[in-house]
């Protein structure tokens, strides 16, 4: 039976009590390696065969090095970002590390476009420690991007899995006698396949599917419209019938999409949120 498991090592406090100082990241990396083949893998080796040992077995379990990180920043479980100076096959990158990112939708082919192209970069400054300043003035320039550019839905959009959805159906008989007047709680992705199956029905559109409980679906904030309801939701491409029905909330999706994922990450880095719309330096004195 083979198991994998990736264990993280941090060694800060083992560099600060030798008092030790890297001028560049190859003299921490072949510092650290020369740590680990001559301290900590013989005591790793030497701990499990003494544990094996007690049982009367032998010891099988092989521990192996992986990535040399400089930095790490975690917001949870799998959610991380790593900024990489060495892999475990020899590539390097001592010169400008690089950042894998696991957890968070910016490089991945679902993730909005806006994400793919500056969301990495923004990452990295916040988890390397940057000045805020700088980072809402990047921010800025992003934002500034984003609302003006000629984007489509399939720009735009938040996936992800419809769950508990059937105790916030409406129905379209109630809708038709009551509007849209959603369930509390009801989630945006929610209020937005409940639009998408209405329409649907209403129309008698039969070349898309209604989306049902458990389903993966994107989701858009819109600008009003005439069924006075504030996301779209669709399966996979979004239906040509929907053309003309709606217009992407840049400005909302900007926050919800972009914003909220970051300020995760600065909350931990500073301490406060990164606010766009306000001055920095009441921002930090009032810690938003």
């Amino acid at each position: 039976m083979l198991v994998h498991n990736s264990n993280y090592l941090t060694l800060e406090k083992v560099v600060e009590k030798l008092g030790l100082v890297f001028k560049t990241n190859k003299e921490f990396a072949d510092w650290i390696k020369g740590f680990i083949d001559d301290t900590l893998q013989p005591l790793i080796d030497k701990t499990l065969e003494e544990y094996a040992y007690e049982y009367g077995l032998s010891n099988i379990i092989k521990f192996k090095r992986e990535k040399l990180i400089k930095d790490m920043f975690v917001v949870a479980g799998k959610n991380y970002a790593l900024s990489v100076i060495e892999d475990e096959k020899g590539k390097t990158w001592y010169d400008e590390p690089a950042v894998k990112i696991t957890g968070i939708p910016v490089k991945k082919k679902t993730a909005q476009k806006i994400a793919q192209t500056h969301l990495p970069e923004i990452l990295n400054d916040i988890m390397t420690g940057k000045d805020k300043g700088i980072i809402k003035e990047k921010l800025a320039k992003v934002k500034e991007v984003y609302i003006n550019a000629d984007a489509t839905f399939e720009d735009c959009f938040i996936l992800g899995r419809l769950s508990t959805f059937n105790k916030y159906q409406l129905g379209n008989k109630f809708i038709k006698e009551h509007g849209f007047k959603f369930k509390s709680r009801t989630s945006p992705k929610a209020r937005g396949v409940i639009l998408h199956n209405y329409i649907l029905e209403e129309n008698n559109i039969d070349t898309v599917f209604p989306i049902t409980e458990d389903m993966m679906c994107k989701n858009c904030y819109v600008l009003p419209n005439k069924y006075g309801v504030d996301s779209i939701s669709w399966e996979d491409k979004f239906p040509h019938e929907f053309e003309g029905l709606f217009k992407v909330d840049k400005i909302t999706m900007f926050e919800k999409a972009i914003m909220t994922m970051l300020n995760r990450w600065a909350t931990i880095a500073y301490g406060s949120l990164i606010n766009l719309d306000t001055d920095g330096a009441i921002d930090d004195f009032f810690g938003y």
